[in-house]
């Protein structure tokens, strides 16, 4: 029997650990498993429009993930780069835009962006020795932030025309520049890592810093240089996704900070710093863009895709635990007491002569007196202005509108009617909610209500009830004497207890438009694709009228199960590309959320077919494809409606007033010759 240490036990499990440890070997057999999988089960899945659609999405991702490598090799990683992405790409967006800057020095603009919250990270982890995870997560949030402010939570549109030609043009097997940059990204950061000094210094300095600093490498320089880089990449990436959607979106890069970290560690990156390959990470990410088309294709549920995806992440992770507890690839933690004893003293600690214990309490001091300061501040305002204490005799003349989901730019269009009808009323009124153009967040949103209420005093509140989360609070309002009505959606008496009104679409009269116009048009026969944004109480109460409403008015019509589009317009693209390929029966789709419409003409647009797609909102984008014959109609939702009717109702209330319940508005489907006076409301809303 052979003893550890001897050969014959060496030889065997020293190469499967090592295999194991690598992951290059791994992944690529996982990769062409996976991929005959699917071919097997949907050969369309490998055709020539589905695999180009795969490796454009790829190679935004991709480039990020190649700073991402590098940093990750230097011992460090980076969560905010689906932020920096989205905030590059905006910023050019609004250099070209509203100031006219010429398109080469807007993109420069861009990138400038990028490398600038690359080094602030870098300085921030290297030299004031913030833990990455804390620094970069909270540059996700501010990455966040400043992209509301720039865009104010609209599109950046429209582009300057090249800037769509840019993205659009085919310049290898139908694939754009964005591909070109990524394959010379990728040959440059493998010849980097493999064959140079450098790489090999990196190597170093993410095995074991404290060693690397004994024998002469400059750790703190390769650290922030590896900052930058991933800053300068994911800058780079968001304006090709611009490029390619003609428009600075604010959904740009959102989520892909983990969807990055995950594939480079499927392929062998690790997690702890000082292994894995460029190649190897790159061909973790083609993994999981693989795995989720796929699925897409072969008509997994929507549900199972995210399990799948999910599970794929914890896998990687857990494989990459695995390696370093084997200690085959000769990783090494710099755990944080080695840190806090190490004779040299950052940056900001030899300016002012301070221990790193010294540092932590005066930032804690400084943070608990200013804290303290803001609630005292605030219980004075709060005992001033409470309701009953000093209410101001105009009370009733006060509207609160309470909206989470805030600056998506349909929200944007209904507070804009709220507030222009406010004005012409003669009312004083106010719009709180979490300042975030894709997250629902009512936890976020009911403080911020919250301390308005308390600042002021409301002769009625409207309250956004999309979310059942909220409708304690509606209740809440209720007993504290507050006549609440609700909009965009007529919840059935007694739903919500409290509310007093209700206006907007009726979501069953969505659905029921939606299905005869759509079957109507393609004369009673064909198949169709159903997508949503997302699985919520909206979205899928008019997905399933329009299946009622198909199934009884067009019987000879197949409707496909609902497929989850998501609110990424690049991923989004590729999933419906990815359901042309695997179904090239579809002749029509109805898409219930407001993206859908630019999702399927540029998946129409790029797989060469010819759909009738119908689509929500009549956002100023979406009014375009209309005119332009692109998408055949659009549900215009009485967005802007709703708003000027809600506040309408909350006055009446306000004065004592009695309103219906239900006040509802038509939503119906408009086509080219209609889209005019949508323009015009537009315009009106400032949008």
């Amino acid at each position: 029997m052979a003893v550890a240490g001897s050969p014959a036990a060496g030889s065997t499990s020293e190469r499967l650990l090592r295999l194991f440890a690598l992951g290059e070997a791994g992944v690529i057999a996982a990769l062409i498993a996976i991929a005959l999988l699917f071919w097997l089960l949907e050969p369309a899945f490998l055709s020539d429009r589905n695999v180009r659609a795969m490796l454009n999405m790829v190679s935004f991702i991709g480039i990020i993930a190649i700073g991402q490598i590098i940093l990750l090799i230097n011992g460090e990683f980076d969560l905010s780069v689906g932020s920096v992405a989205g905030l590059a790409a905006v910023v050019s967006g609004k250099l070209m835009t509203a100031l006219g800057w010429p398109v080469p020095a807007a993109l420069f603009g861009g990138l400038l962006c990028g490398c600038t919250v690359g080094l602030i990270n870098g300085l921030s982890v290297v030299g004031l020795r913030i833990p990455a995870f804390i620094q970069t997560l909270g540059m996700l949030f501010i990455g966040q932030g400043l992209i509301q402010l720039v865009t104010g939570g609209y599109p950046v549109y429209p582009l300057p025309a090249s800037v769509g030609q840019l993205g659009q043009s085919s310049v290898i097997a139908g694939l754009g520049w964005s591909f070109v940059f990524f394959l010379l990204a990728a040959i440059a950061a493998d010849i980097l890592l493999r064959h140079s000094v450098v790489g090999r210094n990196m190597y170093a300095v993410g095995g074991n810093a404290l060693v690397a600093d004994l024998v002469g490498i400059p750790t703190r320089r390769y650290r922030i240089a590896a900052f930058v880089a991933v800053g300068a990449l994911s800058s780079i990436a968001g304006m090709f996704v611009m490029a390619d959607l003609a428009s600075a979106t604010t959904g740009i890069g959102s989520g892909w900070e983990l969807a990055v970290i995950a594939g480079v560690v499927v392929g062998g990156v690790s997690l702890f710093g000082g292994a894995g390959t460029a190649i190897g990470g790159l061909i973790g990410v083609l993994l999981l863009q693989v795995v989720q088309s796929g699925l897409v294709t072969v008509g997994v549920s929507a549900n199972w895709q995210q399990i799948a995806v999910g599970f794929i992440m914890i896998l990687a992770v857990g494989l990459d635990t695995a390696r370093r507890r084997l200690a085959v690839s000769g990783i090494h933690i710099e755990s944080p007491e080695t840190r806090s004893q190490t004779p040299s003293a950052s940056g900001l600690g030899k300016i002012f002569g301070m221990t790193y214990r010294k540092r932590s309490a005066v930032v804690l001091l400084v943070v608990v007196t200013v804290l303290g300061a803001v609630g005292v501040r605030a219980h004075l305002n709060s005992r001033s202005t409470a309701p009953g204490v000093h209410a101001s005799q105009d009370a009733n003349k006060r509207l609160l509108w309470v909206q989470p989901l805030r600056d998506h730019p349909v929200c944007k269009l209904m507070q804009a009617g709220f507030l222009n009808r406010c004005k012409e009323l003669g009312y004083t009124c106010e719009v709180v909610g979490n300042a975030s153009a894709t997250t629902l967040d009512v936890a976020a949103t009911i403080p911020l209500a919250e301390a308005a209420l308390s600042r002021d005093t409301f002769g009625a509140v409207g309250v956004f009830t999309l979310d059942t989360a909220i409708y304690p609070f509606v209740e809440k309002l209720a007993a504290e004497g507050l006549p609440v009505v609700t909009w965009h959606e007529l919840p059935p008496p007694g739903t919500i207890k409290g509310l007093k009104a209700a206006t907007g679409q009726d979501l069953a009269q969505v659905g029921n438009e939606a299905a005869i116009a759509l079957g109507t048009r393609l004369g009673g026969a064909g198949v169709i694709a159903l997508t949503q944004g997302s699985f919520n109480v909206e979205e899928n109460a008019k997905a399933e009228a329009f299946r009622r409403s198909m199934a009884e008015h067009f019987p000879n019509i197949i409707v496909l199960p609902p497929q989850l589009e998501g609110y990424e317009a690049t991923a989004a693209k590729a999933k419906a590309i990815s359901l042309l390929q695997g179904n090239g029966k579809i002749t029509g789709v109805f898409s219930t959320t407001g993206n859908g419409a630019q999702t399927w003409a540029g998946a129409a647009r790029t797989a060469g077919r010819s759909l009738v797609i119908i689509g929500m909102d009549y956002i100023r984008a979406n009014l375009d494809l209309v005119k332009a014959g692109e998408v055949f109609g659009i549900v215009a939702q009485p967005l802007y409606e709703e708003g000027a009717k809600t506040a309408d109702l909350a006055a009446a209330l306000a004065q004592g007033k009695t309103v219906p319940y239900h006040t509802p508005l038509p939503a119906r489907v408009i086509t080219a010759a209609e889209v005019g006076q949508y323009y015009a409301l537009l315009d009106k809303a400032g949008q």
